[in-house]
């Protein structure tokens, strides 16, 4: 990501340079805009979920570099808080989603209005052995 912020960097000095403050800002936010743009349009997707850890990471350098020289715009904030969730989403592996899926449906925030009895089952179990393989039937 180093070699990155540098190229943005010297853009962003020779703007400085070269314009007024109130100019400057403009347009140090307008490449923050479009950089993040840049980087959510051509994220590739199927990755593993190392990839958009890094991803991740890169993200919260380039928040704090564009946070270091400009004002973000409110609209921007909420942008880069989506992206962020997903990438946090994208980030974790299957058993990590699932967990978090189980541990959402059970906690006392979800919007499932989830009753404490559930009702009962009866299950019949019976097997075969087949030569070394071993069926079960739940009726």
């Amino acid at each position: 990501m180093r070699p990155l912020t540098l190229y943005i960097d010297t853009i962003l000095k020779n703007l400085w340079d070269g314009l007024e403050e109130v100019q400057y800002t403009g347009i140090a936010g307008a490449v923050r805009s479009k950089t993040l743009q840049c980087l959510i349009q051509t994220l590739p997707q199927k990755e593993p979920p190392e990839f958009y850890q890094r991803v991740l990471s890169s993200l919260d350098e380039l928040t704090r570099y564009f946070d270091d020289i400009c004002l973000p715009i409110e609209a921007q904030l909420e942008e880069v808080k989506t992206f962020r969730t997903w990438l946090e989403s994208y980030s974790l592996t299957t058993e990590q989603l699932q967990l978090n899926y189980f541990k959402e449906m059970t906690s006392d925030s979800s919007p499932l209005n989830l009753s404490l009895v559930y009702g009962e089952m009866l299950f019949k179990v019976a097997y075969e052995d087949d030569g070394g393989l071993i069926t079960l039937h739940i009726i």
